[in-house]
């Protein structure tokens, strides 16, 4: 439910417009993307417009979404979560 083109973005600092589906909605939240309703071309098109004339909302945008990135668990973490996850299942269904 999360595209890694939008991890890949926030760690670079760019401003991120993207559909409200899956995690994005929580990724993004707190001014690090705007998030417009699935399907919406008019909302998409109102996003992209405004971010385009306004580079300063673009550049705070972009530093609160690499703030965030930078302040997420990184892959190793990551990894120890998904085993500990598979780990527990495994002992579950062993039972």
């Amino acid at each position: 439910g999360l595209p890694l083109t939008i991890l890949e973005a926030m760690a670079q600092g760019l401003p991120v417009i993207a559909t409200a589906v899956g995690g994005i909605p929580e990724v993004l939240a707190g001014g690090a993307g705007r998030v417009v309703a699935p399907g919406s071309v008019e909302a998409l098109t109102a996003e992209i417009a405004a971010l385009a004339a306004d580079p300063e909302e673009r550049q705070r945008i972009g530093a609160r979404a690499r703030a965030v990135r930078e302040a997420s668990p990184g892959p190793d973490a990551m990894a120890r979560s998904y085993f500990d996850v598979y780990r527990d299942a495994m002992r579950d269904w062993n039972r």
